[in-house]
């Protein structure tokens, strides 16, 4: 109820309420007749959901997974360099700067 109040039908329907508390992605829900994108009154319980498109908050997860994406592969590179460097100068032995 709380999604609910804080999202209107537009935002979230009840079918993505019901996935985000169930945490997952493809539900049936038999004889859910609140689906604000079908074009007729009838809803055909058979017939799979419309192609979801994901909210302005899904969107902006994404976007800070894409970042954070972005910045594990460069702490990486930069410790492979920093490995490299310490085993060039024989600081550590080759398997360790070969772990990264």
């Amino acid at each position: 109820m709380e999604l609910r109040d804080m999202y209107s039908v537009e935002e979230m329907t009840d079918y993505d309420i019901m996935e985000h508390i169930l945490g997952c992605e493809s539900i049936r829900l038999k004889g859910w007749g609140r689906i604000p994108s079908a074009s007729s009154g009838a809803t055909d319980t058979t017939s799979q959901p419309p192609e979801r498109v994901p909210s302005e908050f899904e969107q902006q997860l994404l976007e800070k997974v894409a970042l954070l994406e972005g910045a594990l592969f460069g702490v990486k590179d930069t410790l492979q360099t920093q490995q490299s460097t310490l085993h060039a100068y024989g600081l550590i032995s080759p398997s360790l700067a070969s772990n990264a």
